[in-house]
């Protein structure tokens, strides 16, 4: 009994509003963000400012980015000055991003200063996703190309032009059918002897060019991978610029077909597009020409290496190293500062301070700050490398590999753990950061290509696999490797261990111990994999790859984590004097850290690390997350990044979140107003809705009543149908479409005078008071199963000239709105008032034809009879808002009593969105839209009753 009490209590107090819910930000108009991020801030372990300037490189650098910002956010042209980026079309979109770069362009122009251009580049790369991807395409992928592979002669010819945006550059390589494999491609360049051209040509649908960002829309030339045909021999894939739309008029040049992707993940102000050549004739010397090169003679020489072919994709996979800080940055910003404003929990603490929260956010920090650093190291060495392109090809030719090599791993690798932080940060702010207002959602979308784009990532990490094998096999022939993979020329004194030396936690936070451990498991994975390979033979060399290529990709990824490492530690000793170096280690120790658990499997499986081992592992990783979080606001801080560049509310540097998201929200795009479909749909469910819970109020046996009298009535309806009062002169021989449904095995009836009287075979009903012969209850009506009563004509019934094949429009009689079965179950009775007067008598007397329950006459006052002179002048009488609404009181009161459910036109356009209602004319006095259209309401009612 106590326990049972005390279970109570606990839910009691788990209910109930707490003392403490008067004291926070997120339950009053006094937030406690505010003092809880200054606190933060104030409890920094190191100088914000001087953490900011390792950043950016420098003070300078600093200064210069912040004036940035400032160009932005002050220009119209660069920053939406109303509403919400996420509320913009794709057309929208891709004219906004188009805009900025046209007036991003302007500046690049005018800034003089190189600090100043290109920390405005990098500003506006991280307001805008779709801005920085476009300006990527062409001034990296485009223009790389031409840096890398065209030679001094070219590039003379096309450089200024492309620096200046005087043409728009895209990069033509992945296809429909071929993506990372490249040596699959079947787009053809052929070399045309007579005329010294190349013939670029897409010969099937899987050639045509996919994925192609800029070409979808903009795009005026592309730079395109080819086979390269000369002579009927294929000399392997080369690089080829192709115009595709005229500079003056955007149109597609001949033979150039292109196309927009369509909608996609994210991204969408950028274009990506489809691409197929037919025939397209270009210059000898389109060709780029610095590496492979045909003569004007026609003589193809090809490049000294294959592998040069691909050159152009090691700088697209480090730049989207680079590019992944615009990502973390701005997610990790948003997701640490929530979550030190949100309070929650019997003491309302920040969530923050929880450790699933910090175990999950800080080492996504510390990956944003390994990747400023390597970045930058990184970066230093391939443009030395790619400074040998132009003064030492030897050099060159000696460096590509291994720049391949870390290119392909990193970009997998880091990409990949970057996919899993994202996530980690959406989930940090639970259902604030699904709101697409809170930016993070959209960098999940934006950022979901980084894993495919520039290569699969499965593929990339194959492609590391096969150098690591190779060159410990060269290293096993006797030779000396360098670069990322020189600690296997150790390979033997590596080996040699094979159990860790842990034995206490402070050797996980030696950055030496680490890197052994991982530098074993990548030589032992290795030369596993090599023995496996070799046991195959050639003859199943791929068989056997396929059968290892599990394992072939989890040594990539640990040789890769272990490069990373070294470079974040070469990067940071340039720092070793400065009193924030501590962070600096402490961030590297949490990597390695995070490195030996990813690899955490390998350990355990070849017994390096016990199960106890395992375990300190992972305590010291709850330890380091935990020291790291108490500069958690700080670090976040120490990027620098504005509000409105993140353009989450729950970001806000100042923590005073909610009223942020809140204004955010309530700004947003018709936020008060109902919407379109409203009046369209809601008026047939709530029909549906009454019915139903009519119907179930009802005793059964009162059900039971209802459905005998509808049998009872249906039975009448399928004895016959008349046409009742034609006031068209109609000759005693009936017309030939009458004589056409007397014929009818269905037909049963006769003519009589002016009218026809008919019934059907089959069990449908239709009630119509149409006067018009091809309104009335003939063939047509087979198909018609609504049990369907009007009480006017659609119109002036004596304007109509049957000889002249003159009859009125309407297609609501004829159309198959429910289903027979419907009829013996539901009344639905629709209720449509036209141009057309009739007195309440003559008015009853149609209705009661069909609901034999009408009530008396007399209930009712009539209006005017239409005078002699009236008829005799053919005027008809105007209708008064008075008029429609006393009959439409009759026909409630009608309909009602014979059990049906009415609905009511009258009050239906009395809810017409633009309120117009009133004196004469037929769009005042009728529902909203045509009848025709309006008519689905009924055929939605029944079938949604059916169902």
């Amino acid at each position: 009994m106590e326990s049972s009490l005390a279970r109570l209590i606990l839910v009691q107090n788990h209910l109930s509003i707490q003392p403490c819910f008067h004291q926070h930000a997120i339950h009053n108009d006094n937030p406690t963000g505010p003092a809880d991020l200054d606190r933060e801030r104030a409890d920094a372990s190191f100088n914000v400012e001087e953490m900011t300037e390792v950043l950016y490189e420098g003070k300078e650098n600093v200064e210069a980015m912040r004036l940035a910002y400032q160009i932005i956010q002050r220009d119209p042209d660069l920053r939406m000055s109303g509403g919400h980026h996420f509320d913009l079309t794709r057309a929208e979109d891709r004219e906004q991003t188009m805009r900025q770069i046209a007036r991003a362009v302007e500046y690049v122009r005018q800034i003089k200063e190189p600090r100043l251009r290109q920390a405005f580049l990098n500003a506006m790369a991280l307001y805008s996703e779709s801005y920085s991807m476009r300006m990527y395409v062409h001034d990296i992928l485009f223009r790389q190309a031409m840096l890398l592979f065209g030679s001094p002669e070219q590039q003379d010819k096309w450089m200024d032009d492309i620096i200046n945006w005087r043409v728009i550059g895209c990069f033509a390589m992945t296809e429909l059918g071929h993506s990372s494999n490249l040596r699959g491609l079947e787009t053809t360049s052929t070399y045309d002897h007579a005329t010294n051209e190349w013939v670029i040509h897409s010969p099937t649908l899987t050639s045509t060019k996919w994925w192609i960002g800029m070409s979808g829309e903009t795009a005026t030339h592309t730079v395109a991978i080819c086979q390269t045909v000369v002579d009927g021999v294929n000399h392997g894939i080369n690089w080829f610029i192709v115009p595709l739309r005229n500079l003056k008029t955007g149109k597609l040049l001949p033979g150039v077909t292109c196309g927009d992707i369509g909608h996609k993940y994210g991204r969408q102000g950028l274009d990506n597009g489809w691409i197929q050549f037919t025939a397209v004739r270009i210059p000898r010397d389109n060709m780029l020409m610095k590496w492979a090169s045909i003569s004007p003679e026609g003589k193809f020489k090809p490049s000294p290496n294959p592998v040069l072919s691909y050159a152009t994709l090691i700088p697209e996979r480090f730049t989207l190293l680079g590019g992944s800080q615009v990502f973390l940055s701005q997610a990790l910003t948003i997701a640490v500062r929530y979550g030190a404003v949100r309070r929650q929990g019997n003491k309302d603490e920040q969530i923050l301070d929880y450790q699933t929260h910090y175990t999950s956010l800080m080492p996504g920090v510390a990956l944003g700050y390994m990747l400023n650093i390597v970045d930058r190291v990184i970066m230093e060495k391939w443009n030395q490398v790619a400074d040998y392109a132009r003064t030492d090809s030897a050099a060159f030719m000696r460096e590509i590999p291994d720049q391949h090599g870390v290119s392909a791993g990193f970009k997998a690798s880091v990409s990949w753990y970057i996919t899993e932080v994202l996530e980690s940060c959406r989930r940090a702010c639970g259902g604030h950061a699904y709101s697409s207002y809170n930016a993070i959602a959209g960098l999940i979308g934006d950022y979901g290509v980084y894993t495919t784009g520039g290569g699969d990532n499965v593929v990339l990490m194959q492609q590391t696999a096969r150098y690591l094998v190779a060159t410990l096999k060269a290293v096993y022939e006797g030779q000396k490797v360098s670069g990322s993979v020189s600690y296997f020329n150790d390979h033997k004194r590596i080996l040699a261990h094979s159990k860790t030396t842990l034995q206490d936690t402070r050797d996980l936070y030696n950055f030496e111990f680490v890197v052994d451990a991982l530098t074993w498991a990548c030589t032992k994975k290795a030369t596993d994999l090599v023995i496996a390979l070799n046991e195959a033979g050639k003859a199943s060399s791929d068989e056997a790859w396929n059968a290892n290529q599990r394992d072939l990709v989890r040594l990539a990824g640990v040789h890769s984590w272990r490069y990373f490492l070294v470079l974040y530690h070469q990067g940071i000793e340039r720092h070793k004097s400065k009193p924030l170096f501590p962070v600096l280690q402490k961030i590297g120790n949490l990597m390695s850290t995070v490195a030996l658990q990813r690899h955490m499997s390998i350990f355990l499986e070849e017994n390096y690390f016990d199960g106890s081992q395992a375990k300190q592992v992972n305590q010291v990783f709850i330890d380091q997350c935990k020291d790291l979080r108490k500069d958690a606001v700080p670090l976040v801080d120490a990027w620098e990044i504005p509000d409105y560049i993140l353009k989450a509310p729950i970001g806000k540097y100042d923590g005073n979140i909610y009223p942020a998201y809140f204004g955010t929200v309530s700004a947003a795009q018709k936020s008060h107003d109902p919407p379109a479909y409203w009046h369209k749909y809601f008026i047939v469910l709530s029909v549906v809705r009454a019915f139903r819970e009519h119907e179930e109020e009802e005793e059964s046996s009162v059900v039971e009543t209802r459905r005998k009298k509808l049998d009872e009535i249906v039975s009448r309806a399928n004895l016959y149908a008349v046409i009742k009062r034609a006031r068209v002169s109609v000759k005693n021989s009936l017309r030939e479409d009458q004589k056409e449904f007397r014929a009818s095995d269905d037909f049963i009836g006769e003519s009589t005078g002016n009218s026809l009287k008919c019934h059907w075979k089959t069990s449908i009903a239709c009630y119509g008071d149409l006067d018009c012969l091809h309104h009335s209850a003939h063939g047509l009506c087979r198909n018609v199963a609504l049990k369907y009563a009007r009480n006017d004509l659609l119109s002036v019934p004596w304007a109509i000239d049957p000889e002249k094949d003159e009859y009125p429009s309407a297609s609501t009689v004829e159309k198959p709105w429910a289903t027979p079965d419907m009829l013996l179950n539901y009344k639905t009775l629709l209720l449509n008032r036209g141009l057309i007067w009739r007195p309440d008598e003559v008015f009853m007397s149609e209705l009661s034809f069909i609901a034999p329950h009408a009530p008396s006459q007399k209930a009712f006052k009539s209006v005017p009879e239409r005078s002699e002179a009236q008829e005799s002048s053919r005027e008809v009488y105007r209708l008064t808002l008075a008029d429609v609404q006393r009959q439409s009181k009759i026909a409630k009161e009608i309909v009602e009593a014979s059990g049906g459910i009415i609905l009511d036109t009258e009050a239906m356009f009395a809810m017409r969105p633009d309120g117009r209602m009133g004196e004469g004319g037929c769009a005042r006095l009728c529902a909203p839209g045509p009848l025709d259209a309006y008519a689905d309401l009924p055929y939605n009612t029944c079938r949604i009753l059916q169902v």
